[in-house]
């Protein structure tokens, strides 16, 4: 069923066994799973089917930071609030995490996930199919003799392989709509803000959701079970501001509620040149039709596990812009040359004809940083809501860990008789033209304990037995890769759980 919020009589009450708050990737794959399991559910969404400039403007706020401009920009362009969220927007890039990604690392603090990659295996093999790629298989083989034939850089190299998977991209409010419109026992609940939640009293579950239009109609929903599924920084912003029984917000005991904002930084660190790639650039060009998977994919380069520990560095991707010969500097064509004549691993003739010269740009794996983090300001948005303050940090460690990885790709491919790297990199110039992935990540962050995190291994907020989060927010580490596919198999699995403690 669809409702409008605008339509709704003042004091109006929903009751419903789940309310689900955000309809964007997370709260769309989590109220459709549970469409057919004897719940109801009531799904609030602050926008519409279209974008509207009144309900963006409620993104409103001010930035702080790395990368930042404190016009507050990246607030508003970084989301979009409408029905299915920014996946209205997204590129399609689907990639799991890896195995080390989720593990304690004790070179990289506040690591480690409170459950395996291993358990979220099923997961993903759904969640593939939610976002309409293929699961994701490790085993490169099968491409070797295609013309995307992955770069060959030896059996031990330091360099591996990872395919991303390239959605159409799905439209979540698009391809899901149908869905829950027509669902029984969903109503789904357009133009929508959730402005408080209040627990019952001593604070140990949550009672109802205060919500109102931008027409200024209040109204509240009853439930038996409520989800966050507004977004790294929505999420936040309302648990702080429900301070009916918890003065400090709702999650927040341990004063780590916002804190540990993770975004992607991305940029160009320099280019390669190959003089033997052993393989084709093409599976790392833009991405392509591949012809195995039926759907379009895109390799990048990663730092293996065993050079990650070795290291001691964090992961990354890097994708391969090949650049056309006529525009290759002197300098890369002297470094081709230097390293054909004098590296007795490259092809004896050594032919400058035969470069092939490629542009590095890497999406870099943050650090969690307890002071990056989001915070309540003073100026208020249209509802009466206070605007949020995002301050984005990267501590020094990052783009050492960064530097790191690149000498140590340039070693490898040196090692492997492949080409040579220049790294663009300087101290002066640690992050030359980095930009933000539009990804939120890590501020309402995952531990078995409350003293390390605001939600259980079930995503439930430590100390309330019916209020959950799903999204990126509860990532406790990031790794390289596009956080759509982990919040969607996230979003799966927590369906589980509501299905068997809710469902009758």
């Amino acid at each position: 069923m669809l409702i409008d919020a605008r339509d709704l009589p003042a004091g109006r009450e929903l009751q419903a066994d789940l309310c689900v708050i955000g309809a964007g990737a997370a709260g769309i794959t989590l109220t459709r799973e549970l469409r057919d399991s004897g719940l109801t559910v009531v799904l609030l969404e602050s926008g519409g089917f279209d974008l509207e400039p009144p309900t963006q403007a409620l993104y409103g706020g001010s930035t702080t930071g790395t990368f930042l401009p404190a016009d507050g920009r990246y607030l508003l362009t970084s989301r979009t609030r409408l029905f299915g969220g920014t996946t209205g927007s997204w590129a399609g890039w689907c990639v799991p995490m890896e195995s080390l990604d989720m593990e304690r690392r004790d070179w990289l603090p506040y690591s480690g996930w409170p459950f395996s990659r291993i358990h979220l295996e099923p997961f993903y093999r759904r969640a593939a199919a939610v976002c309409q790629v293929q699961p994701h298989a490790p085993d490169l083989s099968r491409w070797r003799n295609t013309p995307r034939a992955p770069l060959d850089l030896g059996g031990d190299a330091g360099i591996v392989t990872r395919l991303i998977h390239m959605s159409p991209p799905t439209h979540f409010g698009e391809k899901y709509r149908a869905d829950l419109v027509e669902a029984d026992k969903v109503t789904l609940c357009l133009h929508a803000n959730a402005l408080d939640l209040r627990p019952v009293a001593g604070g140990g579950a949550l009672r109802e959701v205060i919500a109102a239009s931008l027409k200024g109609n209040r109204f509240r929903v009853r439930a038996k079970a409520f989800v966050l599924a507004a977004g790294g920084i929505e999420n936040v912003r309302l648990l702080m501001q429900s301070r009916s029984v918890h003065d400090e917000g709702i999650g927040n005991d341990h004063d780590l509620l916002g804190r540990f904002f993770m975004e992607h930084p991305h940029l160009h660190v320099g280019f390669v040149t190959f003089t033997r790639p052993g393989g084709s650039l093409e599976m790392y060009r833009q991405h392509s039709q591949d012809p195995i998977l039926g759907h379009e994919s895109l390799g990048v380069l990663c730092p293996s596990p065993d050079l990650q520990r070795r290291e001691r560095i964090l992961n990354l991707s890097v994708q391969l812009y090949p650049a056309p010969r006529e525009r290759l500097s002197d300098f890369v064509r002297g470094v081709g040359r230097m390293a054909a004549r004098t590296d007795a691993g490259f092809a004896s003739r050594g032919d400058v004809g035969d470069l092939v010269s490629a542009n590095l740009y890497a999406r870099v794996e943050p650090s969690p940083h307890p002071d990056s983090r989001v915070t309540l300001g003073s100026d208020r948005d249209a509802l009466g809501m206070q605007r949020v303050n995002l301050d984005w940090r990267l501590p020094a460690t990052d783009s050492e860990s960064l530097r790191r990885s690149l000498v140590a790709f340039g070693r490898e491919l040196g090692r492997a008789g492949r080409g040579r790297l220049f790294v663009r990199l300087t101290e002066a110039r640690p992050w030359p033209g980095a930009s933000g992935g539009d990804h939120h990540m890590g501020t309402t962050r995952m531990a078995r304990e409350p003293a390390g995190g605001v939600v259980d291994p079930d995503c439930a907020i430590h100390g309330m037995d019916n209020l959950y989060v799903a999204g990126s927010s509860v990532y406790p580490t990031a790794g390289f890769a596009n956080p759509t596919l982990t919040i969607v198999a996230l979003a799966l699995r927590l369906a589980d759980h509501l299905r068997l403690k809710f469902a009758p």
